[in-house]
């Protein structure tokens, strides 16, 4: 995810945002990805990924379900 600059505030940093943390997570993901499959994966879809999976482990009340790396891998080999 792009990060602010002196002459452009970049999304992540703007009022809705605010309250969202851990951006760091998502950059640490895309770095991850890029090495895979560079320029295929973005931060939306891990955005995406990460929480379909969440709501699937908060419903299922089971860490087990919860690993986007590996889904996002797979995701990003058949592309």
């Amino acid at each position: 995810m792009r990060d602010s600059t002196a002459t452009n505030q970049a999304e992540k940093d703007g009022p809705p945002n605010m309250s969202v943390r851990s951006f760091y997570v998502i950059d640490e993901a895309e770095a991850k990805l890029e090495l895979v499959c560079p320029r295929t994966v973005s931060c939306v879809d891990i955005i995406a990924i990460s929480a379909r999976d969440v709501v699937a482990m908060v419903i299922s009340k089971s860490p087990n379900c919860f690993r986007p790396a590996k889904i996002l891998v797979l995701f990003c080999r058949h592309i």
